[in-house]
């Protein structure tokens, strides 16, 4: 029996008990509750994003076993996945009475792989037994990129400051912001819409709804990639354009606007962009590039009520640029911004003919480059609302670690990272701010540069030893290049060269086989940059090495009448082949020799006017 002090205990501890099961009771869900994963048992999202992100990490849970099940049932089931699949969590921990179900600690992997399990109702944070200071994560501080926002750069995110306990896991998500949005696009209700993107390159498509659509002319491939990857029209600058009708000058009388993405292959000038324009019927609106090479705004035929802009399409590089008209005021904008303003109340010209995508008048102005996602408004928008259209952000596949490397589909665009944090008790997301617009990498380094030819020294013979002097280089990044050498026998003229196996050294010996060639050395100097070669001057045709002896002939045989000798023409030097004639001479017993008649191949039998002299070759 509990008295006083004790009973107080007693009860509180009653209540504390009460409190736990309770909230252990609230945790577990019954089946058919509405869950967040496609698994058979009910995961919370927070719960199973966590477990996701952080596979080896441990949760204490609730595990609920399916109807007709104990809790002895899922205490075997729990063990026999943590033994399937061992971690660092501990694993079951207590069993209760009154529910089916078990208290674990699991990790993040063995609560996905439990979770498919038929004979599991539910997998719950155990909420209880959670430290009472645990938050779910918040950011205090945005995350910065930070690194040069050009094609072959490494950017990398700093995940910024984060509230949160347990400490948030971090993800990311790197996304290229630039070129349309079509959600923006479609809500500023254009009366025609053309992705450009049609895969039977014959009909251009009017994603606005309102059935305007255009025919590609011949000189147009849907090939392209266009400003958010999607395809794209390319047109040949010679017959490619978009013929779309439907759209009457008069919806263009009041307020209009024309906006295209365009990406030019080279400089050019008066070529269209988009619009309705002919010269017989008063001009009017169109999107063009003039004479000098830039963006212009026309509204009639008189070239002085033009809106020029100083804006010259960047080259290889998608650019927004759209044209208004408000009723009082021609504005031109080019990526987002406004680049040139004129007043203008006046009538703009209104012909007859279709509405053109990168040509106009029927003549020859086609544009040559890319071009996609063109619309045509019967009102004008505004600056704001244009720059929303190429403020289009996309995930980029594959991009989710804390660094990314710039490719060359992100030039222009600019780029930002979403960083999510995760813990237990749920998931949030914070943005960094946009880079700067990614620059085309910078141009290569020259390789070395050859600034004097290689040198050849000494004679051009048959058994001497030329020497290579590599000429003078100069390094674009500083280096000292490394020096190789190839030596070559080319033809009497210098020409028809060809490698010398082997002879790679800044030493070569002409050989026989050299004879009557002359010979050249290749140098390569190699730096980090790449490679250059440069050869010598030929040499002078190789000359044969006279024979020289340094062994002198013999006779072999006895010197007796008939008696046949024959000679040993000694050691010799010079090119090969060598021919060796012979002579025989008798020799009297004074020492005056004389050659014999006739005795002159390699052997010789003396005779009976030899006899008491002596026989020489």
């Amino acid at each position: 029996m509990l008295t006083g002090r004790k009973r107080r205990e007693g009860s509180r501890l009653q209540l504390r008990v009460a409190v736990v099961l309770a909230c252990v009771l609230a945790v577990l869900v019954p089946l058919g509750a509405g869950a967040s994963t496609p698994s058979t048992a009910f995961v919370p999202k927070s719960l199973l994003d966590a477990a996701r992100a952080r596979p080896d990490a441990t949760f204490p849970v609730v595990v609920q076993g399916a109807a007709g099940r104990n809790s002895a049932n899922v205490a075997t089931d729990v063990s026999a996945e943590v033994a399937a699949t061992p971690g660092k969590a501990r694993g079951l921990k207590r069993k209760f009475a009154l529910i089916s179900g078990v208290t674990a600690e699991l990790t993040g992997k063995q609560i996905l792989k439990l979770a498919k399990r038929p004979w599991i109702s539910a997998i719950t944070l155990d909420a209880p037994v959670a430290a009472s200071d645990s938050t779910p994560p918040a950011n205090t501080g945005t995350p910065r990129v930070s690194g040069t926002a050009q094609d072959g750069a490494t950017l990398t995110v700093d995940a910024g400051t984060w509230t949160g306990d347990p400490t948030p896991a971090y993800s990311y998500e790197w996304q290229r912001c630039g070129g349309p949005s079509r959600a923006d696009i479609l809500a500023d209700a254009p009366m025609g819409f053309w992705p450009l993107a049609d895969a039977n390159g014959t009909a251009a498509a009017d994603a606005s709804g309102h059935g305007l659509a255009g025919t590609y002319a011949p000189g147009v491939s849907v090939a392209a990639v266009g400003p958010d990857d999607a395809p794209a029209a390319r047109l040949d600058g010679l017959t490619g354009g978009v013929a779309v009708p439907g759209i009457s000058s008069t919806s263009l009388s009041a307020g209009f606007t024309i906006e295209a993405w365009v990406k030019v292959a080279s400089a050019q000038t008066n070529r269209g962009i988009a619009g309705k324009w002919v010269w017989d019927e008063g001009g009017g609106a169109l999107l063009w590039i003039d004479q000098n090479g830039n963006y212009t705004l026309v509204v009639n035929r008189s070239f002085t009520d033009y809106l020029f802009s100083s804006v010259a399409p960047a080259v290889g590089t998608w650019q927004q640029v759209a044209g208004t008209w408000d009723g009082s005021t021609l504005r031109l904008f080019v990526d987002g911004k406004e680049v040139a303003s004129r007043p203008w109340t006046d009538p703009i010209g209104a012909p007859n003919g279709p509405f053109q995508i990168g040509d106009y008048d029927g003549d020859p102005h086609n544009l040559d480059g890319s071009i996609a996602d063109v619309a045509v408004y019967d009102h004008a928008l505004s600056g704001s609302r244009i720059e929303a259209h190429d403020a289009g952000c996309r995930t980029i596949a594959g991009a989710t670690g804390a660094s990314y490397k710039a490719s060359a589909a992100d030039v222009g665009a600019t780029l930002r990272v979403a960083v999510t944090g995760t813990n237990v008790l749920g998931s949030a997301k914070a943005l960094s701010a946009s880079t700067a617009a990614v620059a085309p990498a910078p141009p290569a380094p020259d390789p070395p540069a050859s600034t004097a030819p290689p040198t050849v020294a000494g004679t051009a013979q048959d058994g001497q030893t030329l020497t290579a002097a590599p000429g003078a280089w100069t390094s674009a990044i500083g280096a000292t290049p490394v020096i190789s050498y190839q030596w070559r026998a080319c033809d009497a003229t210098g020409a028809g060269c060809s490698d010398i196996a082997s002879a790679t050294a800044a030493t070569y010996t002409a050989s026989a086989a050299d004879v009557g060639k002359t010979l050249v050395v290749a140098v390569t100097a190699t730096d980090s940059a790449g490679s250059t070669k440069a050869s010598s001057a030929p040499t002078a045709a190789v000359v044969p090495t006279a024979p020289a002896s340094s062994g002198a002939p013999a006779v072999i045989g006895t010197a007796q009448e008939a008696r046949v000798l024959s000679v040993d023409h000694g050691t010799w030097s010079g090119t090969a082949p060598l021919t060796f004639a012979y002579q025989w001479q008798r020799c009297d017993t004074a020492g005056p020799c004389s050659d014999i008649a006739g005795a002159t191949g390699a052997t010789y039998a003396p005779t009976q006017n030899d006899v008491h002299d002596t026989i020489r070759v």
